[in-house]
């Protein structure tokens, strides 16, 4: 973790000194949700929230996440975050990895992200909580100019904790 940790801080201070090329800094902070669609690996434990019937209880979940990056190209851009997420009585932190790409140079556009990462929520049942890779993917709108900046409206699949959601967020970019 402490390494994670490390790297992620690390690439947060050399983006800005990327930014000062050619490459446009930008920062997006986005509020999401995210509901319970599938399991991906069906683990047998008498772990209530492991137990069979949680399929048919699906849970939403809330996030916010902040993210540092810079547009590398007229149609990528590349950055590095981190979020706050809660479900029922379960909260979490993510550190990932953000990528975008973007369909057209037009004012009205979709988009497609990427975000690799890690996840850690803490819960009653396990000490220290549980860490595990994360991977959010999926397709967005974004409208250009507003305020200065860009307005995001994208959905995807989230997929952590041995879990699939279905995700979905509202973020500015400026």
């Amino acid at each position: 973790m402490k390494k994670n940790l490390f790297v992620f801080l690390l690439s947060v201070l050399v983006l800005p000194a990327l930014a000062q090329s050619n490459n446009k800094y930008e920062c997006t902070i986005t509020a999401g949700t995210f509901v319970y669609l599938f399991e991906t690996l069906y683990i047998h434990s008498e772990d209530p929230l492991f137990q069979k019937g949680l399929p048919n209880r699906p849970s939403i979940g809330t996030s916010l996440t902040v993210v540092n990056g810079i547009q590398m190209s007229r149609n990528f851009h590349l950055g590095f975050g981190a979020g706050f997420g809660r479900v029922k009585n379960i909260s979490g932190v993510t550190l990932f990895a953000d990528m975008r790409l973007d369909f057209s140079q037009k004012p009205h556009s979709m988009f497609a992200y990427l975000d690799p990462g890690y996840s850690h929520f803490w819960n009653p049942y396990y000490d220290g909580g549980i860490g595990s890779v994360m991977t959010d993917v999926g397709l967005g709108f974004q409208c250009k100019e507003v305020l200065g900046g860009r307005l995001l409206i994208s959905a995807g699949l989230l997929f952590s904790h041995a879990n699939g959601y279905l995700s979905s967020k509202v973020g500015f970019t400026f």
